[in-house]
């Protein structure tokens, strides 16, 4: 992937983690989860595995989005260097 669409990427990411409606959504979601989980009786092993499956899948998604705009940051910053040295020459 090119540094262009890295800093892309990552932009998206970043205004897409900004969005209180998202947020919003990413909270409830993980707070049934993690409510489900903590009914389900400790010896429903399935049970209880099945929401921790689907809290770590939120986590990761979440993680993701992060990745990007770390990935993005860097991106940028690489850019930013390339130029400054191409100037240089």
């Amino acid at each position: 992937m090119t540094y262009e669409i890295d800093a892309r990427r990552g932009e998206d990411a970043a205004r897409v983690l900004s969005e209180p409606v998202l947020n919003d959504a990413l909270k409830a979601v993980k707070d049934e989860i993690y409510r489900k989980w903590c009914e389900t009786d400790p010896g429903n092993k399935e049970g209880r595995e099945h929401y921790w499956r689907l809290h770590e899948a939120a986590r990761m998604f979440e993680a993701v989005l992060t990745g990007y705009v770390n990935a993005g940051d860097a991106a940028l910053k690489q850019m930013q260097h390339k130029q400054r040295f191409t100037l240089f020459k």
